[in-house]
C-alpha cells in the first residue's frame, strides 16, 4: 500500500482519480440557508448525465434545501473513457471517491451525499428532527463515522432514543460522511474498499454506521443498471447475491409497493428491522431456560411426541 503524505490520498488511488476527473463537472448552487447548515458543510448530488433525473434534483431542491451549498456532480458515465472502470457499480464508486477528493480540497467537514433519485420526506423540515440530527452530529464531531438519513433496513440495534446502529441495510442514497471518515478512506483505500460496490462495501468494511430512527430520505426500489450489476467475482457468492436481489426486487419490494411509492413500505421495514432485534434478544434470553427444561424433561417430551406420531398414523 502506497500513501501520498502530501495529498493525504493513497498514491495509486490519487493517480486513478486524476485519470477520470475530466469525466466529471461540479455544478455549484448557493442558497440563503439550508436545513442542516449547523452541522453539514455541503451537499453533493451524484447525477448521471442523460438519465432523466436532473429535473427531480431541481424539484427536490426547490422544496428542500439541505445545506446552503450544494454541488451537483455531473457524471458523463461510459460516454467518457474511464480506464479500469467497466461496470455501473465501479462507475458509481468512482463518483463517490471524486466527491471525497473534492471535499478534501475544499476542506469541508461533514458532507451529505445524495444519489439523483433521492426523495426527501417532509419530516426533514420539522425542527424536531433537524435538532435531533444536529445534536447527534455535534456529539460525534471529529469521529470517523457515517450517518444515514434513509435506507432499506433489515436489522437495527438501538443506540439512543433517536438513533440506531444498522447491522445490515441496502441503499446509500442519503448519507452524511464525516471528515475523519473520508480522510481515512482516501488514505487507506486498499483496506477500506473491500469490494467494488459502494453499497455492499459499507456492509462489510466495519465503518461505524448510524441511522436516524425514521426515514428522512427515500429512494424507490426499481431495477437500475447498478442494482442488476453483478457485485462479486466468486460465482457462488455472486449467485447467492443475485438470488437475494431477485427476491427483494420481485417479491418484498413489490408487495410493499416500494417500486412506486416509498411509504408505507419504508416505515414497515424500519418497524420490522427494530422488532427483529428485540426478538433476537428474547430468544437469547430464553434459550438457556428452554434447553434446561428439555434436558430435565426429555423422557416426558419424547413419550408425548411418540404418542402424537402414533395418533397421526392411526388416523391415516
Amino acid at each position: 500500500m502506497s500513501k501520498n503524505n502530501v495529498s493525504g490520498i493513497d498514491t495509486d488511488l490519487d493517480k486513478r482519480l486524476k485519470e477520470t476527473e475530466s469525466c466529471y463537472n461540479f455544478e455549484k448552487l448557493n442558497y440563503k440557508t439550508g436545513l442542516l447548515d449547523e452541522t453539514v458543510d455541503a451537499t453533493y448530488i451524484i447525477h448521471l448525465e442523460g438519465n432523466g433525473r436532473y429535473d427531480n434534483i431541481l424539484n427536490q431542491l426547490e422544496e428542500y434545501k439541505p445545506t446552503q451549498t450544494v454541488y451537483i456532480l455531473l457524471n458523463k458515465g461510459f460516454k467518457c473513457s474511464k480506464k479500469g472502470i467497466k461496470t455501473p457499480s465501479a462507475d458509481l464508486t468512482d463518483c463517490y471517491l471524486q466527491i471525497f477528493k473534492h471535499a478534501k480540497k475544499e476542506n469541508l467537514n461533514n458532507i451529505l451525499i445524495l444519489e439523483d433519485d433521492f426523495i426527501f420526506n417532509d419530516k426533514i423540515k420539522d425542527p424536531f428532527h433537524i435538532k435531533n440530527v444536529n445534536d447527534f452530529l455535534t456529539s460525534k464531531q471529529g469521529d470517523n463515522f457515517i450517518y444515514i438519513l434513509g435506507a432499506i433496513t433489515w436489522f437495527l440495534i438501538p443506540y439512543n432514543a433517536y438513533n440506531y446502529r444498522p447491522l445490515c441495510l441496502s441503499g446509500t442514497h442519503s448519507i452524511i460522511y464525516s471528515k475523519a471518515h473520508r480522510d481515512d478512506y482516501l488514505l487507506n483505500y486498499p483496506i477500506r474498499q473491500v469490494v467494488t460496490d459502494w453499497d455492499v462495501n459499507y456492509n462489510i468494511n466495519f465503518t461505524p454506521r448510524f441511522i436516524y430512527y425514521t426515514p428522512l430520505c427515500y429512494q424507490l426500489c426499481t431495477n437500475t443498471e447498478n442494482s442488476i450489476d453483478s457485485k462479486f467475482s466468486n460465482k457462488y457468492v455472486a449467485f447467492a447475491s443475485n438470488m437475494v436481489r431477485f427476491l427483494n426486487y420481485n417479491i418484498v419490494y413489490r408487495i410493499l409497493g416500494l417500486d412506486k411509492n416509498p411509504e408505507p413500505g419504508f416505515s414497515i421495514l424500519y418497524f420490522f428491522a427494530k422488532l427483529i432485534f428485540y426478538l433476537v434478544v428474547l430468544a437469547l434470553l430464553y434459550t438457556p431456560f428452554i434447553l434446561y427444561y428439555i434436558y430435565n424433561n426429555f423422557d416426558v417430551i419424547k413419550a408425548y411426541a411418540l404418542s402424537v406420531i402414533r395418533e397421526i398414523r392411526s388416523r391415516t
